[in-house]
């Protein structure tokens, strides 16, 4: 939801494009920033009247839900998750997954922590910020990699891993 109104918008836009009043003097009287005004005159005279619409399209939870059924009924597979059967989740127990984790090269992924501490000279107020920026990072990174595993593994067609996940073939030219 945008915080100012389509009316409200192409109404600034005009008085500045009526070339009596700058973009400074327009942003002090309607308590907004010289930059949106003018970023939103940019956008009018590239795009037209359709730069004012709003351009993300939401969908109702029924779609959503479908969507949630259809990925699960087709190509998710959640047995590719069962603890107990002879092809389990975690055939070799987590100390093996912990063990990949350093020697896969995973680990380097973590490695943007680095940035903001190289950029800490820089900061404002670095005893907030880069403590927030180095474990805001990790997290992320963490984040990125969970999902892309979930991904993974919902993906695999269980006639695959029937015999455990060390059968996998990875000899397509595409991995």
């Amino acid at each position: 939801m945008y915080r100012y109104t389509e009316q409200f918008r192409l109404s600034v836009i005009k008085e500045y494009l009526g070339g009596q009043v700058g973009a400074s003097t327009l942003a002090k009287r309607h308590g907004i920033d010289d930059g949106t005004v003018r970023r939103w005159v940019a956008a009018y005279r590239l795009h037209g009247k359709a730069s004012l619409k709003r351009r993300y399209k939401t969908y109702s939870a029924e779609f959503k839900l479908s969507v949630l059924e259809r990925m699960r009924r087709q190509g998710f597979h959640t047995e590719n998750f069962a603890i107990g059967n002879s092809w389990a989740f975690v055939p070799y127990g987590w100390s093996a997954v912990l063990t990949a984790v350093p020697t896969s090269g995973i680990v380097f992924s973590f490695n943007g922590f680095q940035s903001p501490v190289s950029l800490a000279g820089e900061a404002r107020n670095p005893s907030r910020s880069i403590p927030f920026a180095v474990v805001g990072s990790i997290l992320l990174a963490l984040v990125i990699y969970a999902l892309l595993q979930l991904a993974f593994i919902g993906a695999v067609s269980p006639a695959s891993i029937r015999g455990g996940w060390s059968h996998l073939d990875f000899t397509s030219p595409f991995a």
